[in-house]
């Protein structure tokens, strides 16, 4: 995996965060800005799609316990 494969991960991730954080909800007169935490994984030859998910999975909540509002990237290794 090179690296570019990863920080273009990483780049996607963070522009889809940004652009939830520049939309506002409004319900019943109330402004509410959304924020979103986003896991990301890249697929190894030998994943599987569990594996693959997995790997997501677990980075997305390393996203949520880190401070929310943030990307997290499994790492390829």
């Amino acid at each position: 995996v090179e690296s570019s494969d990863e920080a273009t991960l990483a780049d996607a991730a963070e522009r889809l965060r940004i652009l939830v954080a520049q939309s506002e909800v409004h319900r019943d007169g109330i402004s509410r800005t959304l924020h979103v935490s986003v896991g990301g994984a890249l697929a190894r030859l030998d994943d599987s799609a569990e594996t693959l998910f997995a790997r997501a999975d677990a980075a997305l909540y390393g996203a949520k316990t880190s401070g929310r509002n943030r990307i997290e990237i499994a790492q390829t290794t």
